[in-house]
C-alpha cells in the first residue's frame, strides 16, 4: 500500500492493553510466544573462558568492557569524575 507519494504505509500491528498490579495500563504489540529456557542456562565467554551461571549477566555488558582479575590480584575501585 502507498500514500501516493511513493512512501509505503507502515503496517498497523495488533495491540493489546494490559494492566499491572497497580492498575497502570500499558499497550503492547502482540507477538508470538518464545521459549526463554536458554536464559537460565550457563554461558561460557570465549574471550576469557569464564562461565556465568545464567544469561542475565550478559545482557547489560560485553566482555570487551570489563576484565577478570587474576587469582590473588587486588581489586582497585575508582570513580569517574567529570
Amino acid at each position: 500500500m502507498s500514500t501516493g507519494q511513493g512512501v509505503p504505509t507502515p503496517p498497523n500491528p495488533q495491540h493489546t492493553t494490559v494492566s499491572d498490579n497497580r492498575g497502570n495500563e500499558t499497550t503492547r504489540i502482540d507477538g508470538k510466544l518464545v521459549d526463554t529456557a536458554a536464559l537460565q542456562n550457563p554461558i561460557t565467554f570465549p574471550f576469557s573462558g569464564r562461565t556465568a551461571m545464567n544469561r542475565f549477566l550478559k545482557a547489560p555488558m560485553t566482555e570487551r568492557l570489563c576484565h577478570w582479575n587474576k587469582e590473588g590480584e587486588e581489586t582497585v575501585h575508582t570513580l569517574a569524575t567529570s
